[in-house]
């Protein structure tokens, strides 16, 4: 059976973090429990299995060098983007090839999301916007532009970018937790 409800102190031994850095997560980056978030003292927060994801993912980008605000942005649009929603990041039973190239250019966040399981919609290559979670609204729209929330841009066209490996985060906590095959 899977486990479904985390606390504090799993969070830090799955990632082997620290108790200020597990703050420093959750307090600048903003997860919040999903369990369930309790006030006051002597109570344990409880967290879902999608925010030992979110943890994951946080841990890893700001290890990288990406800004809080930057990690805020990625968290979001991996939390609520409906082409997400069916390639199971967030489901324990189902695993997942799929890693996400973040950019900043010119003030703006662009995602590119890459791997077995990325959407259809997204194998034609191109970034997103933070702001702009309906990729199927992108390939609609026309002209193809940054007002619309896509961009054409490669990653052999920019400055730089940051990979973050979904696919083996997901495998490294189902790993550390005891749910895999």
């Amino acid at each position: 059976m899977i486990k479904i409800d985390f606390q504090a102190k799993n969070i830090q031994e799955i990632f082997n973090a620290s108790k200020s850095r597990y703050e420093y997560i959750t307090s600048k980056i903003g997860i919040t429990p999903e369990n369930e978030e309790v006030e006051g003292t002597g109570r344990s927060h409880l967290y879902s299995f999608k925010n030992l994801i979110q943890f994951g993912v946080a841990h890893t980008a700001s290890k990288l060098g990406l800004n809080p605000r930057t990690v805020k942005a990625l968290l979001n649009f991996l939390s609520k983007s409906i082409e997400l929603e069916g390639i199971g990041l967030f489901n324990p039973e189902i695993a997942i090839e799929l890693s996400i190239h973040c950019i900043e250019k010119e003030g703006t966040k662009f995602f590119e999301l890459t791997g077995q399981s990325a959407p259809e919609q997204l194998k034609e290559g191109g970034f997103l916007t933070e702001d702009y979670l309906n990729v199927w609204q992108y390939f609609s729209a026309a002209p193809k532009s940054k007002a619309f929330g896509f961009v054409f841009l490669h990653l052999g066209n920019v400055d730089g970018y940051i990979t973050i490996n979904l696919g083996t985060i997901k495998k490294n906590i189902l790993h550390k937790i005891e749910i895999v095959e």
